[in-house]
């Protein structure tokens, strides 16, 4: 195996989670705080983390992960692909970011991913990550889109997957398709991978009603989880993300990493370190 860099997928069958504020957010510990690598991988058609991480426009020639899958499917040299797509971000060298020696990469997407994706086997993704040529310290981070292939591409590729929620019961059905879709990819594999690194709940307000709700909602998915036997990095399985205007603004990279999201950030990179 050329690449044994750890895989962390963030998805969810609903759109709107979070999952993008997420991947920013533990991307900026890995490189701020503990000077890692990062590769950032947007396996979303609508680019929000290629928006979030970099001020280009992809043109219909530029290339992306779907160029990159293409080629896998294709059975040409992907690797060189690869290397063509993915690039520096620079965020590194933010002002507000203390440099610690990690650079964050990106793999773009573009809109035609959908369509690449739902043309092309869902494990392609994890045969590149396995074959491409990267430093083994490097940690790879798949921000999902909403799409069953989608989902299904970055399940197969990870080594861990976290789910963020939202207190809305238009929350639920796709919260279990989507553990539904771990669960199946757990119990066709002899490694059980990928494994379950946690929930994230994207805490919206501290009404009674919402309190009530999340609670509830917890005990639903603990139950879950031992029914089916889903298999878990650690029993530590909930994480909270406060809500935030600069989360709202998407401005939560530009500005000094603040004690919130840094002890939020931590917990979620304590669980990949199990992994």
């Amino acid at each position: 195996m050329a690449n044994r860099s750890k895989v962390i997928t963030l998805t969810s069958r609903k759109g709107g989670v979070g999952k993008t504020a997420c991947i920013g957010l533990l991307a900026r510990y890995f490189v701020e705080v503990e000077g890692k690598n990062v590769v950032v991988i947007d396996l979303d058609a609508r680019g929000g983390v290629t928006s979030l991480l970099t001020d280009v426009s992809l043109g219909e020639e530029d290339l992306s992960i779907s160029e990159v899958i293409q080629a896998a499917g294709n059975q040409s040299n992907f690797q060189d692909v690869f290397n063509q797509s993915i690039f520096d971000t620079g965020l590194s060298k933010n002002k507000n970011w203390v440099d610690n020696g990690g650079k964050l990469f990106l793999l773009p997407s573009k809109m035609n991913l959908d369509t690449v994706l739902a043309n092309n086997h869902f494990s392609l993704l994890g045969k590149v990550i396995r074959e491409i040529h990267l430093p083994d310290d490097v940690t790879i981070l798949i921000d999902t889109g909403s799409s069953s292939d989608s989902v299904l591409a970055g399940v197969g590729a990870a080594d861990a997957v976290f789910v963020p929620l939202i207190t809305s019961r238009q929350d639920i059905p796709p919260v279990f398709e989507t553990l539904r879709t771990i669960i199946g990819m757990q119990r066709e594999r002899e490694h059980k991978k990928p494994a379950m690194g946690g929930f994230i709940i994207n805490h919206t307000g501290d009404t009674q009603w919402q309190k009530e709700y999340i609670k509830q909602y917890m005990i639903t998915l603990e139950e879950y989880r031992k029914e089916a036997n889903l298999r878990c990095v650690s029993d530590d399985l909930f994480f909270y993300l406060q809500a935030s205007k600069l989360i709202m603004r998407g401005a939560y990279l530009e500005w000094t990493l603040r004690k919130d999201f840094y002890t939020f950030a931590k917990k979620l990179a304590d669980i990949v370190h199990q992994v």
